[in-house]
C-alpha cells in the first residue's frame, strides 16, 4: 500500500485531482486529499 496527497482534490468528478485520487484509491492506496478552498472533497 502506498500513501499519496493530491494536491487541489476537488469534489468534481470531471476534474483532474477528483481523477487522479479515485485511482489511488481503486488501486487500494492511501489518500489524503488536500484543498483548502474546498469544504468538502470526498461529498
Amino acid at each position: 500500500m502506498k500513501t499519496a496527497a493530491i494536491i487541489g482534490a476537488s469534489d468534481d468528478r470531471r476534474k483532474y485531482g477528483k481523477k487522479a485520487a479515485r485511482a489511488f484509491v481503486r488501486q487500494g492506496d492511501k489518500v489524503f486529499a488536500v484543498n483548502p478552498k474546498e469544504k468538502i472533497i470526498w461529498g
